[in-house]
């Protein structure tokens, strides 16, 4: 098993553990959720994400030392977000924090669809993921992961572009798993 799957996995038993004890949706929803992907469920929820956390630094400084990140292969980008958003769930991060540095990114993606891709304004990005971290500690996952895939983003515009393009698709997959297990609003 990857560290990537590993990761992933960890994550997943930390949410539905923590879940299965009634926090969040229901015991019932998180324990078949578990039994259909066959995952067993943790005693302590917490030791998994302990666990998940370390494996998180392993994968990110793996998956983006390779170059940029368009040459991070999809389906790895794919888990990469499941395993963040259960994370982030699992710290009670709420889907309206996530919405709101994906709104950052959603404008100046559509700024860079009517003029050229300007790598000082992806780094600007990095201030509001800093300011939400500094304010609330279950923001982390969300943090280290957006702030690897920032560095993978090229300084040329043309790779830098496309970089972009799928740092805006990871965040809109974590969006979407968050909801997916339950997030809230």
């Amino acid at each position: 098993m990857s560290e990537l799957d590993e990761f992933r996995t960890e994550s997943l038993k930390a949410l539905l553990g923590y879940q299965a004890k009634g926090h969040g949706r229901t015991a019932e929803q998180a324990k078949k959720t578990a039994a259909r992907m066959g995952i067993s469920l943790p005693e302590d929820p917490r030791q998994a994400a302990s666990v998940a956390d370390e494996k998180l630094t392993a994968v990110l400084k793996e998956m983006f030392s390779s170059g940029g990140l368009s040459q991070v292969p999809s389906g790895k980008l794919v888990e990469l977000a499941e395993g963040t958003a259960a994370l982030c769930l699992y710290r009670n991060l709420k889907v309206s924090q996530i919405r709101n540095f994906f709104g950052h990114v959603k404008r100046l993606s559509s700024q860079f669809r009517t003029r050229e891709f300007c790598y000082d304004e992806v780094d600007l990005l990095r201030i509001p993921l800093v300011y939400s971290r500094g304010r609330n500690d279950a923001v982390d996952p969300l943090y280290r992961t957006c702030m690897s895939a920032l560095e993978g983003i090229s300084f040329d515009p043309e790779q830098g572009f496309q970089d972009f393009v799928k740092f805006e698709k990871l965040l809109e997959a974590i969006v979407a798993y968050h909801k997916f297990y339950g997030g809230s609003e």
